[in-house]
Order: C-alpha cells, then structure tokens, then sequence
C-alpha cells in the first residue's frame, strides 16, 4: 500500500501504522480472497496483543463499481445509513483541508458509536481525522486524541475489478491505554474481528437498498487514475 502525502495535508494529521502491512496489496488480497462477488466477507486477525496491538485486515467483493462504492461512502448521509446498526449519531463533520491537485480532502469526524460486548450495548464518541484520496479511492483514518485507546488507524480502500465490481480492502489497528492480560488476549482478537466483519457486512447488505437511495455526486471530484 503506497501512502501518498498531499502538499496540504499536515503529518499531525496522518494515518501511521505500528504494523507492516506492505504485503496487504490489492493483487495479493484479491488472490487471497475465496468467496464469489457478493459472498460474505472475509477478515483475518493478523496482530493479537504482540507489543500491545490488535489489528485485522479485512475483503469484500462486491457486484458495484469502486467509484459508486467510494461516492458512498464519503457521502456523510449515506454513511451514515449504511453504518446505521453501530452508529448512534455523526456529531459533527468539518473539512480541515482540501487539494484540488492532489484530489484529497481532510475531515474532522466525531461520531458516536455502539456495540455488543457479551450482550452488553455499549456506547462511546470517537473523534478520527479521515483523509480521502480521490485518486487511489481510498479512506485513511487515524485517531484524533488518545483515550480509551492509545492509538488508532486504518484505511478502506476500493479496487475496480472490471465495470461492476470491486473489491473492498479494509484494515484496522488499535492499541488499548491499558495493558490486557494475556488471558484476554484471544477474547480481545475476537472482538477486533467480529467489529471488522461488521462493518463490512453492513456495507455488503446496504447494497439491495442503492436503488432506492441515490447518491449526488455534485460535490465530488470526477476520479482519474
């Protein structure tokens, strides 16, 4: 995966990663990757606790072309909705930077999020810096202050694969502000797992509703490679 850093977008702002993650090209994914266009998606835990971080790479293959995909997921409504299930609320949204060379965009983005944990809801904010790049089609997102977690990032990422269909590349590392007993450790990974899965079976079954919510694209960049 090659970040590339726009002349405007401040390293404070930057997604870095505590992990390798070199080898998680689009080729090798999609190698990888044993489900048909439309199947379920497919996560792996590739880091469980080692030096304190948990991080899962996940693939999707969808019956949608990458742009229509990206347009969606940018799209502050739509997100929204396609994340309906673990997102309680967007608290707010604000553009921090835009490269009209570079085809990138900064946003400020809170959210409130909730979950099951054992049966248990759980609600939590999270305030993430997210970087678009119009160009490769890709989302990076890194934790804006530390919290609950010390550090948090990741990328979605969306690759034409013919006219209609792409396949969704999605990772995710964290690092708790607390140690975890290595008794945990399993239990966690499984977790981090399982909220991957999630999210990209949210994106996988908000397909069948598209037709019914279309997407303006009048504030988008027109996508070149």
């Amino acid at each position: 995966l090659v970040l590339r850093r726009s002349a405007l977008a401040p390293a404070a702002y930057y997604p870095t990663f505590k992990i390798d993650i070199s080898d998680f090209t689009p080729e090798a994914a999609l190698e990888k990757h044993l489900g048909a266009c439309g199947d379920p998606p497919e996560v792996q835990i590739i880091r469980a606790g080692e030096e304190g971080v948990w991080a899962a790479t996940g693939t999707l293959r969808l019956p949608a072309p990458a742009l229509e995909v990206f347009h969606r997921l940018t799209d502050p409504e739509e997100n929204r909705r396609i994340f309906a299930r673990t997102c309680a609320a967007v608290n707010y949204r604000k553009l921090i930077e835009a490269d009209e060379e570079a085809r990138t965009r900064l946003f400020e983005v809170s959210k409130t999020g909730r979950w099951r944990l054992l049966g248990i809801p759980l609600s939590f904010e999270s305030t993430v810096y997210a970087l678009e790049d119009w160009r490769s089609l890709e989302i990076r997102f890194r934790l804006k202050k530390p919290g609950a977690m010390k550090h948090m990032s990741g990328f979605w990422r969306l690759v034409p694969i013919g006219a209609r269909e792409c396949l969704v590349l999605f990772y995710n590392e964290a690092e708790p502000n607390f140690p975890m007993p290595r008794v945990m450790r399993s239990f966690a990974g499984n977790v981090v797992r399982e909220m991957g899965a999630s999210l990209l079976e949210d994106l996988r079954e908000s397909l069948a509703s598209w037709p019914d919510h279309p997407v303006s694209t009048a504030s988008s960049w027109t996508w070149r490679p």
